[in-house]
């Protein structure tokens, strides 16, 4: 349970409205469904919860796999996703990725209440079960995992998948393969390479750090030895920053008194002071095409609402049973959530509106 109930009743009052509010505009939609998820690949189906009957809304199942994208390069509702012309092609010219899904749904469609919420998650973690329903866990099986039920009860389907391309496997946390920018030369292709900034700070000494926090990817180094690369250290952020000798650090890792070469670490030879802040300014390579994370939820959420079957002919799980979707985001999720809307990111390479509301918390106007 949750230290402040009344926050998760506040949210749960205002999706209750939501369900009867349309924010951002109705779809509308006539003619073939040409969905661009190209293939949906079932791991698990089965029962939530153990069958438990959730008021009128009934028993919940959940679904849980991958799903492959295709999107065109050339199409203007992908014109804001950067360097996706530099992205690999397909023989038929389109740009392929994978993510990972998670979808509970109501096992009776009619019991449900035909709105699909869609959960940003963050960091690779889910949040709504936890926002609304006062539950925690990234893989909700069991009827604990519901918490106090609210969704389920309201007779949502809660949809999941990845979207951030640098959130590193484990903890069942939703994983998105973002396909790598290249150049095309007349031999071949070759690696992009860019300034990156990284900001690293510790609260214990340490000889060495990834270069960035958290369960994140990094961009790794494009050479070990770059002579331009800059790492500057200070006490705090309104202090004057102080150089550190190139001689004094190096793109490695410390290891039981060994210094190993390493172009995803940085190893600072008197090591890092707790509560300093270390900047580093170096040269990485293979940029990721990070803007598809934004067309893996357009399109995931376009696809389990308005199609019936992948290009393989593999069921869409929700066909047929959705009328209404909302996206929701806390934090990171929220800005991330801001960044689409912005972007225009919110109509399909079908021109047709993808979220009918959004539920945006503690996002401020940051994207």
């Amino acid at each position: 349970m949750m230290n402040q109930p009344h926050i998760g009743l506040r949210w749960r009052l205002i999706l209750r409205f939501a369900a009867f509010t349309l924010c951002l505009g109705a779809a509308a939609f006539t003619g073939p469904v040409l969905a661009e998820v190209a293939d949906l690949e079932i791991d698990q189906r089965g029962s939530f919860a153990d069958g438990h009957e959730f008021g009128a809304s009934g028993a919940y199942e959940r679904i849980k796999g991958s799903v492959w994208i295709e999107v065109d390069p050339s199409h203007a509702a992908n014109r804001h996703v950067v360097d996706l012309n530099l992205a690999p092609k397909t023989a038929t010219g389109r740009v392929r990725f994978r993510t990972d899904f998670f979808l509970l749904k109501p096992v009776d469609a009619a019991r449900g209440n035909g709105r699909l919420l869609y959960d940003v998650n963050n960091r690779g973690d889910k949040l709504a079960l936890w926002a609304f329903n006062e539950a925690r866990g990234n893989d909700p099986k069991s009827l604990a995992d519901a918490g106090n039920g609210f969704l389920m009860r309201e007779g949502y389907s809660v949809l999941w998948c990845g979207w951030n391309g640098d959130v590193k496997p484990g903890e069942d946390r939703l994983l998105l393969d973002l396909p790598v920018a290249v150049e095309t030369t007349a031999d071949g292709t070759r690696s992009i390479t860019g300034k990156v900034y990284s900001e690293i700070f510790v609260d214990a000494r340490s000889f060495s750090e990834p270069l960035c926090w958290g369960n994140s990817r990094v961009y790794p180094a494009a050479d070990l030895n770059e002579s331009e690369a800059m790492l500057t250290m200070r006490p705090n952020r309104s202090a004057p920053a102080t150089p550190i000798p190139r001689d004094q650090w190096s793109f490695a890792r410390w290891e039981n008194g060994t210094v190993i070469p390493d172009a995803t670490h940085l190893y600072v030879k008197e090591g890092f002071r707790p509560g300093w802040i270390y900047d580093l300014v170096y040269t990485a390579k293979d940029p990721r095409v990070s803007g598809l994370g934004a067309v893996a939820m357009r399109d995931i959420v376009s696809f389990f609402r308005f199609a019936k079957a992948d290009r393989q002919g593999r069921a869409n799980p929700l066909s047929g049973e959705i009328e209404h979707a909302y996206v929701f985001g806390i934090s990171q999720s929220g800005r991330f959530t801001n960044y689409y809307l912005y972007q225009n990111f919110n109509g399909d390479e079908q021109d047709r509106t993808v979220f009918d509301g959004a539920f945006i918390h503690v996002g401020g106007a940051g994207k």
